[in-house]
């Protein structure tokens, strides 16, 4: 990844009260030094190496022949990853469209999708979803989800390698606004996320909060396949009982319907599953091991169909 420029400030670090003792000039020479102390994987800046009870000899670093723990947080206290002059132009449009929540960490942001574009060339399945970062920072935007494992945190749109979970690209959350296009959040973060990607035959699996007619339509208009869970109450759905699942519908039962290139499917697991898709076929002859209630009330393994929509 390519280096990050960080500055100091004098104002941070004298609300700190450590810059006259402990800041010389020299702070702009030990910046190599404080990144890899960032990164070590230690109880942390704030363990005191001169009590009798710390575990000296686990954590042999050389950090302490170059700079005192103290020295260390001064700088931190100093350190900005953003220009201290143009945080205060962008404090000033606080209220308007075009005030960044995220500008302070903005220079980071950008180098880590950078980096993450540049290093790796996704396969052709990609998917998007989700992802908390935890943090306990008092933020207006900070999210609730309860069914993450990281219930509160940062949440991120992530677009990922479906085969390896790489993550290619990401935007971070930072509240309700006003959307642009009119076509709600779901579909902006779709898009926003594959715009470097559109036209080149890639495809995207997402789940039912972004699935809709008209996310997919434009994604095929710009010749990107899409497929994903789908809810039946979405606008554009079809409105159509030919399609429906009996009440008593065997595993294995699939039911589909076509609407130009929207396919729209059904299959029948321990529950029903509806899917939809630009670029599957909607049935190939593929089948999955289910376990099937017997009339008599045992069990039985047995083969049964699958749509391939909902194989992969």
């Amino acid at each position: 990844m390519p280096a990050l420029s960080c500055r100091f400030s004098s104002e941070e670090a004298s609300q700190a009260g450590c810059w006259p003792e402990e800041m010389d000039g020299s702070e702009q020479d030990e910046q190599p030094s404080v990144h890899p102390f960032a990164l070590a994987r230690t109880p942390g800046a704030q363990l005191d190496f001169t009590k009798e009870y710390s575990p000296l000899e686990l954590f042999q670093l050389t950090f302490s022949q170059i700079f005192s723990r103290t020295r260390f947080e001064a700088i931190s206290w100093a350190l900005h990853i953003s220009d201290p002059d143009t945080d205060g132009q962008n404090d000033a449009l606080r209220g308007t469209d075009r005030y960044d929540r995220l500008f302070r960490l903005r220079p980071l942001i950008d180098e880590v999708v950078a980096a993450c574009r540049s290093f790796y060339q996704p396969r052709q399945q990609l998917s998007i979803d989700e992802r908390m970062v935890a943090t306990k920072a008092r933020i207006g935007f900070k999210q609730y989800m309860k069914a993450k494992p990281t219930k509160w945190g940062f949440k991120l749109f992530v677009l990922s390698d479906a085969c390896n979970g790489y993550t290619c690209d990401f935007n971070v959350y930072t509240g309700k606004q006003k959307s642009p296009t009119g076509k709600g959040l779901s579909h902006n973060a779709v898009i926003n996320l594959l715009t470097p990607y559109l036209g080149t035959g890639y495809q995207v699996y997402i789940d039912n909060w972004y699935t809709s007619t008209a996310l997919f339509q434009e994604l095929h208009g710009m010749r990107f396949g899409a497929c994903g869970t789908c809810r039946e109450n979405r606008k554009g759905y079809p409105v159509t009982k030919v399609n429906d699942m009996p009440r008593n519908a065997e595993r294995g039962t699939v039911k589909w319907i076509r609407q130009g290139q929207m396919l729209y499917v059904k299959w029948m697991d321990t529950r029903e599953v509806k899917m939809c898709s630009t670029f599957h076929m909607a049935f190939q002859g593929d089948t999955t091991v289910r376990n099937v209630r017997n009339t008599d009330g045992t069990w039985t393994s047995c083969r049964v169909p699958i749509p391939v929509s909902v194989r992969e």
